[in-house]
């Protein structure tokens, strides 16, 4: 297995450019779902964003939550302002799989992934 590590989007980007057929990866919590069809393509590398500190951040404005791409379920589970403010989006992330799929599992993979399981993808729609 290929697993190509950038430290900054820049460094995403050009790796990207390189490798076009490079799976990015964020928390990894859908891998071992299609981990049947990724053994039959092992010539594919994983892009870990892992690394990129930019892409790991949250935080509130005056009137809006900004979610990180690697934002995961816990770091919204534990905001003190999103369980005041945005109750809601703190249940969806507590029905996250078990504590270990929610300190990996991101918001942006939940939404990218586009699968009809995306736990918390209704309950951003209805926050808007």
């Amino acid at each position: 297995m290929n697993v190509l590590f950038p430290e900054s989007i820049p460094e995403a980007c050009r790796l990207l450019a390189r490798h076009p057929e490079a799976v990015p990866l964020a928390g990894g919590t859908d891998l071992l779902v299609h981990w049947p069809q990724q053994v039959k393509e092992p010539e594919r590398p994983f892009l870990d964003l892992s690394g990129i500190q930019a892409l790991r951040s949250h935080h509130w404005t005056d009137d809006e939550l900004l979610l990180g791409a690697l934002t995961t379920y816990w770091d919204i589970i534990q905001d003190p302002t999103a369980q005041a403010e945005a109750p809601l989006l703190v249940e969806a992330a507590k029905q996250v799989g078990a504590v270990q799929i929610q300190t990996r599992g991101t918001w942006g993979g939940n939404i990218v992934n586009a699968s009809p399981a995306a736990d918390g993808v209704a309950v951003l729609m209805a926050y808007d």
